[in-house]
């Protein structure tokens, strides 16, 4: 997903336990025949043609490796389908510490893409006329409205349609860890939620939110009496074949894994640590490989699943028009991003993209993007903080290789009247994002107070429309919007996928923001 800022920063987390999948029934059937899982040497089947699927692996592989070392990458998986036709290369290692090459099966903590799989859950309850995206969340889980008496009236308003569109309201940048048993949700829910501070009116403007996937998790527990991990398993990660996809370190641990890596005096060094604890994992602690990741993506295109030991249909998650529902706009962003269910609605290059990526404190970097329309998508996983650069380099690579189209600058327009009433501090909840006036335009740079390390470069912003930014960093897209109050002042900036509201005194600390 392009212009990430952090999606989660977590230092430490316990030990899990192993929870084990239960099945339960579908109602809509793929076949049940175990469709093999195509490596780089497969790309050669079904209707493309064998000199064209080779040269397109050799020449990705080619891109990949130049890319990632001029990047300095450590590691890197990348991969795309075309047609049900599975390209994939990979380079460098795991860990620069402990070196093992990258493989297609590798796994990868895909970090914010995990919300997806959350999402894809609770609307299999919704295609079950279990759940009902308009109802109220409290009406689910009345213990949201024991809180303070200032959020209870907006407690209240928080629809469930709200968890899954980064309309609930809340900071939605607040970590917390509520220890490794199968009540993490159930205690994240009922002991951190009502101390998390209100940022935004629900409904309203979209500012991206992982509280609200912890939330939307405990309610797929009680509205199906089961654990979260449980029900992911059995009703999305079986059915879909995703054999090579975990939640808990320890089925991690045994197998090839990519660690997360951290610039210290210009080198990338390897993080030695967990950095999700439970209550997280629907929002951003999925563990995969990028040929599980590619099958993820043939089944959000086409409903294809691929699992099962051929002896009886095997149940979609969801259906092709419940799919396609995911994919409608609830919410907007900027002008060329709206919000589906948990599905960043992208354009780019001409083309719709239906994406997602992660970022796990700048350790662990994924892009995710589809276009439905020509059954295309390309998929990133890397273990450093350039892999962020990577996957955007990859995507237009991809799109300009398989779909023939180039990705361009979008044109400057000239600033607003009012430029110099832009600059200032912008609060997000857990961080702040610097305005500052440059030349004849503006540059902007994210500040993380309680953890400098973490802060962003200063980038040049020009406009591209109406109160609308794009940067040097990725020129195609916008990277950010100027909002305006009744009265046409500018209050907040949404930067990336996340809302500033527009602070009394530069530096003040992103806490004075929630509102």
């Amino acid at each position: 997903m392009a212009r990430h800022t952090r999606q989660l920063i977590i230092r430490r987390a316990p030990p899990f336990r192993m929870v084990g999948p239960a099945h339960v029934p579908r109602e809509d059937s793929c076949l049940g025949t175990m469709v093999g899982r195509r490596s780089t040497a497969s790309v050669t089947a079904m209707s493309t043609p064998a000199s064209a699927a080779t040269a397109l692996q050799r020449d990705l592989q080619q891109f990949l490796d130049g890319a990632a070392a001029e990047l300095g990458v450590p590691g890197a998986a990348v991969g795309i389908t075309h047609g049900g036709v599975d390209t994939v290369a990979t380079t460098g290692v795991t860990s620069r510490a402990d070196p093992l090459p990258i493989d297609p099966d590798t796994l990868f903590m895909i970090g914010s893409t995990s919300k997806t799989f959350t999402a894809t859950l609770a609307i299999s309850l919704v295609q079950r006329s279990l759940l009902d995206l308009d109802r109220p969340v409290h009406e689910y889980l009345p213990g949201i409205l024991t809180c303070p008496a200032e959020l209870h009236d907006q407690r209240a308003a928080v629809r469930v349609a709200d968890l899954f569109t980064h309309t609930a309201g809340w900071v939605g940048d607040v970590f917390f860890d509520t220890g490794p048993g199968d009540d993490a949700l159930a205690r994240a829910v009922a002991e951190q939620l009502p101390g998390v501070p209100q940022h935004t009116a629900p409904g309203d403007r979209a500012s991206y939110n992982n509280v609200s996937l912890v939330v939307a998790a405990r309610l797929v527990e009680t509205v199906a009496d089961d654990g979260y991990e449980n029900l992911l398993r059995s009703r999305v990660l079986e059915p879909l074949g995703l054999m090579n996809t975990f939640l808990f370190p320890a089925e991690v641990a045994n197998r090839r894994h990519a660690v997360g890596h951290r610039a210290k005096n210009g080198a990338q060094v390897p993080v030695p640590d967990w950095p999700m604890p439970r209550c997280f994992t629907p929002t951003g602690g999925i563990v995969s490989s990028v040929r599980d990741q590619l099958a993820y993506a043939r089944f959000h295109l086409t409903g294809e699943c691929a699992g099962g030991d051929g002896s009886a249909a095997i149940e979609a998650p969801i259906d092709t028009s419940t799919r396609e529902m995911m994919r409608r706009p609830r919410s907007s962003m900027n002008p060329a991003m709206d919000v589906g269910i948990n599905w960043f609605l992208r354009e780019r290059a001409g083309y719709l993209l239906v994406a997602h990526g992660g970022n796990v404190s700048y350790q662990h970097l994924s892009a995710f993007a589809m276009v439905p329309d020509e059954e295309f998508a390309v998929t990133t996983l890397t273990n450093a903080r350039p892999g962020e650069q990577l996957g955007r380099l990859v995507l237009d690579w991809a799109m300009h290789h398989v779909l023939g189209t180039v990705v361009a600058p979008l044109p400057e327009t000239a600033p607003p009247a009012d430029i110099d009433q832009l600059t200032g501090d912008y609060g997000t909840g857990d961080a702040y994002v610097e305005v500052r006036r440059a030349n004849d335009g503006l540059t902007v740079r994210t500040r993380y107070p309680a953890e400098p390390v973490l802060d962003g470069p200063r980038l040049r912003a020009r406009f591209v429309g109406d109160d609308v930014l794009a940067t040097d960093d990725d020129p195609a897209e916008p990277a950010g919007i100027f909002l305006r109050d009744g009265a046409g002042r500018v209050d907040a900036l949404r930067w990336g996928l996340r809302l500033g509201h527009r602070m009394a005194a530069p530096g003040a600390g992103p806490v004075a923001s929630a509102r």
